[in-house]
């Protein structure tokens, strides 16, 4: 069988990461690093290492992703009233009171009057359509006490209009360690394939969980609680009890 590795090599001096997102050249370098293999991403695009890469490629990121509550993959999302998924306004003279049905406020429209009506979920009224790169929801309004369900890709709570901190899937701002996470966990995923008599998948492993240590540490030093003052639970007008309720 002809060998047809590209012979110019300039490319393995690819980045992992540039400007906060992946580069795919880097990363497919370090995977197939653990199978001394050479690739060019474009130019070999029909050999099956690249093939393989690239559909193990977008598993792998995820898998990273969910691997912590990573800051740098943090977003936000702001919603109002008019985005609540679950509303059916009903006109006021044909109301009737449904079981596993909410009323919310009465509001005219052009020269009809109408009830917000409301199809609750796990005792939470209002729900609002996730964003299609949400991973896993952080905290609603910033607040860890205010509870919320999921239900498919829409996230019901008890309040309107709210504020929504996410994991995103969207890899625009990474860390140098974080693509060489990818890396090693895409080595993982094609070992069986390109390996399964050697050793790769346990370097590779390995590789990955020391990564992972330094990342980890290194992302939880981004946070730091602040000490309460000492009458935050018993004045009534500290913030303590200024949560929404």
């Amino acid at each position: 069988m002809i060998n047809t590795t590209n012979t110019s090599y300039d490319y393995l001096s690819e980045a992992v990461v540039e400007g906060g997102m992946l580069n795919e050249q880097g990363v497919m370098n370090v995977a197939l690093s653990f199978f001394d293999l050479q690739r060019h991403i474009e130019n070999d695009a029909g050999e099956k290492e690249v093939i393989l890469f690239k559909q193990k490629l977008d598993i792998a990121k995820a898998f990273c992703a969910s691997m912590s509550d990573w800051s740098f993959l943090m977003e936000t999302m702001e919603y109002d009233e008019s985005d609540i998924y679950n509303d059916e306004p009903v006109p006021v003279d044909e109301y009737e009171e449904q079981p596993n049905k909410v009323r919310g406020d009465m509001f005219t429209q052009g020269d009809s009057v109408y009830y917000h009506v409301y199809s609750p979920y796990k005792g939470f009224t209002y729900g609002y359509r996730l964003p299609s790169d949400c991973l896993k929801i952080k905290y609603i309004d910033s607040d860890v006490r205010i509870g919320f369900a999921t239900k498919g890709r829409v996230m019901y709570c008890n309040f309107l209009g709210v504020s929504l901190d996410y994991i995103s899937d969207k890899m625009n701002n990474v860390p140098i360690e974080f693509g060489y996470l990818v890396a090693y966990r895409c080595a993982i995923e094609m070992a069986h394939h390109l390996d399964p008599e050697g050793t790769a998948y346990q370097r590779a492993t390995s590789e990955l969980q020391q990564v992972y240590t330094i990342l980890k540490q290194k992302d939880d030093d981004s946070f730091r609680l602040q000490n309460p003052p000492q009458n935050q639970f018993m004045d009534i007008d500290s913030s303590f009890w200024g949560y929404k309720v």
